[in-house]
């Protein structure tokens, strides 16, 4: 018999993935059976047209009123309603970030600024400007904005939309803003999603919160009935059943922080700063996208390559931690590829 190897099992086995920026083990059982019990009522029924139960229970958890909530297909739909609901807008994106705030506004004729993610907070100057788009932690790079500077930030420009990506508050045990914080900063667009937290990215559901006004006017461009009665089910059983989703974040946090010491000792990294459970490496022994070709081929393992993002200097890819077993096969994995260059 043929023994396998990494590479001849490739085509039946998922890669271990490091290269997504979500949670790696959600805990599924009792929502897979939740799904099972409901399924032909699922499929047969539309999904409600302004899916106000959703935003009734997210607005209650939130203290906030249903119609600061719209439902969107996922937080990349979500970017895309922004972008047209107020196209043509001059912004400004920190960079790198989320490739699709460029191109979400891109395709709708803004008119953009660019500033370095790595700038401090109280430094940034948006006169002139109409929107900034903002994402603590910041993804690829990790980093952390604290609350009290982002709300400093927003209190300096009244007239400046903030578009604040949440998806990745809960990967941080340091405050950050909330989604109450709309009540008394109407130029506040909070972008939330089910994807990052609870480790379901084929779900696409998440949503915009905003003042009235603004809501309304990304409600006149969301597609009717875009999100599935499916998604919108499962949205509604993980708020009902909140502790079967809590993150473990500290032990997630602990996992991280050793893959990023260990990975300074193997010659050939630069190893980026960091405040979440994903951070950048630079790669100095060879391209990124050898590294990132060697670990999927030989290994089965997946990295992201963030080197063609803007803002990115170098070969750079994106790791996210997943536990210790898991990088401990990829700490592995590189040593043997740069110890071979």
């Amino acid at each position: 018999m043929k023994k396998n190897t990494p590479s001849s099992t490739t085509t039946t086995c998922p890669p271990l993935q490091f290269d997504t920026s979500t949670w790696f083990a959600p805990e599924l059982t009792k929502l897979s059976e939740h799904l099972n019990d409901r399924m032909v009522e699922m499929m047969r029924f539309y999904p409600e047209s302004d899916y106000k139960t959703l935003r009734t229970m997210i607005s209650k958890r939130n203290a906030l009123h249903i119609d600061n909530i719209v439902i969107t297909a996922g937080r990349t739909a979500a970017f895309y309603a922004i972008a047209e609901a107020f196209a043509g807008k001059k912004g400004v994106i920190l960079v790198p970030s989320y490739q699709h705030y460029e191109l979400a506004t891109k395709r709708y004729g803004w008119q953009l600024t660019y500033l370095p993610e790595d700038i401090e907070t109280q430094e940034i100057q948006l006169e002139g400007q109409e929107f900034c788009w903002i994402c603590s932690p910041n993804n690829p790079t990790g980093r952390l904005r604290s609350r009290a500077e982002l709300l400093e930030l927003i209190g300096r420009y009244p007239s400046v939309y903030f578009v604040i990506d949440q998806s990745y508050a809960t990967f941080t045990t340091q405050p950050t803003l909330t989604l109450s914080d709309v009540k008394g900063h109407p130029n506040i667009i909070f972008v939330s999603s089910f994807t990052q937290t609870y480790g379901l990215p084929g779900l696409r559901i998440g949503y915009v919160t905003a003042d009235k006004k603004i809501i309304k006017e990304i409600q006149k461009v969301v597609d009717p009935w875009s999100v599935s009665t499916m998604a919108v089910e499962v949205a509604k059983y993980i708020l009902i059943h909140p502790a079967q989703f809590t993150l473990p974040i500290r032990k997630w946090q602990r996992n991280a922080l050793e893959l990023e010491t260990k990975l300074r000792q193997i010659d050939g990294l630069e190893v980026m700063p960091s405040d979440a459970p994903f951070f950048l490496v630079q790669i100095h022994c060879a391209t990124a996208a050898e590294l990132i070709k060697y670990l999927l081929e030989e290994h089965n393992i997946a990295l992201y390559d963030a080197t063609n993002l803007r803002g990115i200097k170098g070969e750079m890819v994106r790791i996210t931690s997943r536990d210790a077993t898991d990088n401990a096969k990829l700490l592995e994995a590189i040593t043997a590829f740069c110890e071979s260059r």
